[in-house]
Parts: C-alpha cells; structure tokens; sequence
C-alpha cells in the first residue's frame, strides 16, 4: 500500500503524523542555510522555494514544494542523514517514522483507526482529508467544500474530521446543524467570532443572495475575526433536510459568494453537507470550491479492513472474502428506517474485531 502522504501532491497537514513532523523539523533545523543543504540533499530545485522568513515560513514552503514534486520521502531521507547519532535528535527519528508508518496500526490512516473510532464509521474518505488539507492553509484560495451524498451516507463524520486537526485557540468550529433554526444560527456564528454587542436582527427583508442584511452580518463577522485574531470554520450541516432549511442555506450561500474577497478567505472557510442544488450561486466563484461526494461502502473495503484486522491480529482467517461477506449480509439485515447501513455495518465490524 502506497504511503498517502507521500502520494500525495499536497503536504498533510489535516493528519498528526505530518503536523508532528513539520513542527520537529523547524525546531530542528531553524537556520534557512541548513535547510537549503536538506534540501539540496534531495536534490530539489531550491530556486522554486522561497527560503525567507522564519523557520515556519520557509519549512511550510519546502514541505508544500516537496510534496506537489512527490519527493517529500527524498526530503525526509535527506533530513535524516544531518540528524547527530542516536540517541540525539530521537524527537525528529520518531517524527520521520511516524510519517513512514501512517498506515500501519497506530496509525492516522490505519483502516482499524478510520472504521472502529467514534459511533459511527468515518470511511477512509482519502479524496476529503485532501481537499481538508488544503482547506487548512489559510493563505490558499480553497475556502468552500461541498460535501454532497445521501443521507445517513457517513457525511456528517466531516465534522470529525475538520475538528480534529485545527489550532483551538486561534481556529474556532461551530457546528450548525438541521434542528438549528436561522435565528440561533445567527447567534451561534456571532459568538464563536467574538463579536460584540447584539446578533443583528433579521428584519422583515426577504432573505436571498442579494439581502444586504446577510450581506453586512458576514461583514461584521469577518470584522470581529480580524479584531480578535481568530479564524473560523462555519459548518452547515444537512442543507437538504426539511424547509425550515432554505433560510439558513441562504445565508451559507451568501458567505460563498463574499469569500471572493481576499479578506474573508483569511478569516472563514465554510463547509456545507448535503447541498441540494447541483451547483452553488452563479456569483460563487468556482476556483473556491472543493467537492467531495460520500460513496457507499462496498464489500471490498470491508474485506480489506476485515483482512488487515486479522493481520495485525495474529490471526489466519482462511478466507477473508467470506468474512466480509457475512458481515455485510448482517449489518444489511438489520438496517432499517431506524438504523442506517453504514450504522448497523459499524456494530457488526465492532461485535467481529471483538471476537478476534
């Protein structure tokens, strides 16, 4: 199995793996004319890096050239070969490791961590912890993701997914959600901005893309960010559940649309499950939006979980395929309009690694 992080043409920063690995190695190697000599081990063109600034700057720079050329593994060899002897430098070698070994069990993208944790599956899903990722560096463009799929699809797990890895202190979540009527939205989104004084009053303008009412609150919402220095995620969740939901997705599609401002893509990214409509506001602008789509799980992902958890186990299962299959015509045998099938798959996935 191909390491994602290395495969991937954008540097990780939605996993803890990376993150560690990029904190070790400005700690590390803070002088610029080290990093160049790291870099130049590589054999990467250091005249496509920007090497200025501190050593955050600059080794988020390499780290992002290192990856879009799929050389990060290059990179991280090279790093190692400037660490002192063993012991020394022990945070940096588990740093690099623990990037090497992300798949493996105690591993970020380990299908055991990615299927058994929480309630409910949030299925590997490698195509959205990408455009998370990118989603993460405040200085891209990227600031709008649809995350379209039926629902009780596993699309709601986004939201585990987006909290997991941002800065608490400076990047604020809130969570807007289908029994959230427009006005406690309203009031949900001003107090994780820290705004001051009242929540606007909604007045008795109709509400469209062109309301300057929600026009001016994302202005105040914004303001209030850069006032406080914080960053916030807006998550709408179930745009497509009931009529009570037009007016609130309103207002996410008006955010969609201020977000061709600079300003704001500094301050807000905005995330919205289950968008009903097949495209965003013709005044959204499309080099903004990354999309994602909750597929169903099949058989074969089942047996490939199904196969490494016997692996890590020890354990010969003899036949894998009819494994997953059992499991699969029990989880579908007891999903009903009460319990959906992802839901009813995750109790059996539980119940067999149990049995293990």
């Amino acid at each position: 199995m191909a390491n994602p992080i290395f495969a991937s043409k954008r540097y990780r920063r939605d996993l803890a793996e990376a993150r560690a690995l990029e904190e070790q190695l400005k700690l590390r190697f803070p002088e610029a004319v080290e990093a160049r000599t790291i870099v130049g081990g590589a054999a990467l063109d250091d005249t496509q890096i920007d090497m200025t600034g501190a050593p955050s700057t600059f080794w988020a720079a390499i780290l992002d050239f290192a990856a879009r050329t799929l050389e990060l593994e290059a990179l991280l060899n090279s790093a190692e070969q400037k660490l002192r002897p063993a012991p020394k430098d022990a945070d940096v070698r588990n740093a690099i490791e623990s990037v090497r070994q992300v798949t493996a069990a105690n591993g970020s993208l380990s299908p055991m961590r990615l299927l058994l944790s929480g309630d409910r599956p949030f299925l590997g899903r490698t195509s959205l912890r990408e455009l998370v990722s990118e989603l993460r560096n405040w200085n891209s463009s990227a600031s709008i993701l649809v995350v379209r799929g039926e629902p009780d699809s596993g699309r709601t797990e986004t939201q585990l997914l987006l909290d997991e890895g941002r800065d608490a202190a400076r990047e604020k979540f809130v969570l807007l959600d289908e029994m959230m009527p427009l006005e406690s939205t309203f009031r949900a989104i001003w107090k994780n901005a820290g705004a001051a004084g009242p929540v606007p009053s909604l007045g008795q303008e109709p509400l469209t893309t062109e309301s300057a009412m929600l026009m001016d609150f994302w202005t105040d919402v914004k303001d209030a960010l850069e006032t406080n220095d914080r960053c916030l995620w807006v998550l709408f969740d179930d745009l497509d559940k009931g009529a009570g939901r037009i007016a609130v997705r309103t207002l996410a599609e008006v955010l969609a649309i201020r977000l061709k401002d600079v300003s704001f893509q500094r301050r807000l990214r905005l995330v919205m499950l289950g968008y009903p409509e097949p495209q965003l506001p013709g005044k959204v602008v499309a080099a903004l939006v990354r999309n994602d789509t909750t597929d169903s799980i099949d058989d074969s992902e089942v047996r490939a979980f199904v196969d490494f958890c016997a692996k890590a186990a020890g354990k010969n299962l003899g036949d894998p395929a009819a494994a997953a299959a059992d499991i699969c015509a029990k989880a579908k045998a007891k999903t009903s309009d009460v319990v959906p099938y992802l839901e009813a798959l995750n109790g059996e996935l539980r119940a067999w690694h149990k049995s293990l």
